[in-house]
């Protein structure tokens, strides 16, 4: 392929999302990822490439400002509202609090309008006095991953949810999350950026070549797999994002965007993550539920 093809789409690609730590080196990335392709199918992965979303800390912030704008329209004053992140079942920081520091800081809102201690917020103030929650987060790929977390923050705060009017946000949704989020009762949700799968009919490719573009990338994709049913090709749930953040990358994105494996070079590789440790493998709730079990 004509190395001027790529400059040219290297270049479209740095002029929308602008240069910062994971597009410095761009031009060089996209080369090396390019490498491990044929050449009858680099026309594809460039065309993937041009339609790929990567959202810089200045589009975290431009969203942050869209949430104060909606707030705004609800409280004026942003005295009967809160911001939190979007709380899910396992431990650990997730892209909801990256969401949630933007908000404060852009918003200029004091740390207890954005509590991310729910239980601390709850002893400390009186929670009749909020009117308005405002649940953020940074992308919901499939929706299912959403109404698990809303379901579980029900259940283990409900003071939050009781009389008060719940607005759920993300920085980016598929179609199908959005088609999902809709059906969840007592919710009001506030749509910012919307994105198609990547093998729509009619949105990257026509519906007479997409098949056959996306036979030709699953070769790819199950090449990169590391799942024995290879159940995380074209992304998590078949989710076939084109999808990247700042500080990472959603495994609701293409594998072929992200995972090394096989000499593959991504051009935006997720964040290493280390094992789970021996003591978080075995949980005391897991350890109650075995003897429980074993007792009956």
């Amino acid at each position: 392929m004509d190395q001027a093809i790529i400059d040219n789409i290297v270049k479209e690609c740095i002029a929308k999302w602008g240069r910062d730590s994971r597009t410095e080196r761009f031009e060089e990335l996209v080369n090396l990822w390019l490498d491990k392709v044929h050449d009858g199918d680099k026309n594809i992965y460039l065309k993937l490439l041009k339609n790929f979303r990567y959202y810089s800390k200045k589009n975290e912030n431009d969203y942050a400002s869209f949430i104060i704008n909606n707030i705004i329209k609800v409280d004026k004053d942003i005295e009967e509202t809160i911001v939190i992140p979007l709380l899910k079942p396992e431990e650990g920081m997730s892209g909801a609090y990256k969401i949630l520091r933007s908000i404060q800081v852009v918003g200029g809102l004091r740390a207890e309008v954005c509590p991310i201690n729910l239980l601390n917020f709850e002893q400390k103030y009186d929670i009749d006095l909020i009117k308005n929650i405002i649940i953020v987060d940074d992308i919901s790929g499939t929706g299912r991953t959403l109404e698990k977390s809303l379901k579980y923050m029900k259940e283990s705060y409900p003071s939050f949810f009781h009389n008060k009017m719940v607005y759920v946000s993300c920085l980016v949704i598929s179609e199908v999350a959005k088609s999902h989020i809709q059906l969840i009762k007592d919710i009001h949700f506030w749509q910012y950026d919307i994105t198609k799968k990547a093998f729509d009919n009619g949105h990257i490719f026509s519906e007479n070549e997409v098949e056959s573009t996306k036979d030709k990338i699953k070769i790819y994709e199950k090449m990169l797999s590391t799942q024995k049913d290879e159940s995380d090709i074209f992304g998590f749930e078949n989710s076939e994002l084109l999808i990247a953040f700042s500080d990472d990358t959603p495994n609701n994105t293409l594998l072929s965007f992200w995972k090394e494996n096989n000499g593959w070079k991504p051009i935006f590789p997720r964040a290493r993550r280390r094992q789970k440790p021996g003591w978080a493998k075995s949980n005391k709730t897991n350890i109650k539920l075995n003897i429980s079990m074993m007792q009956n």
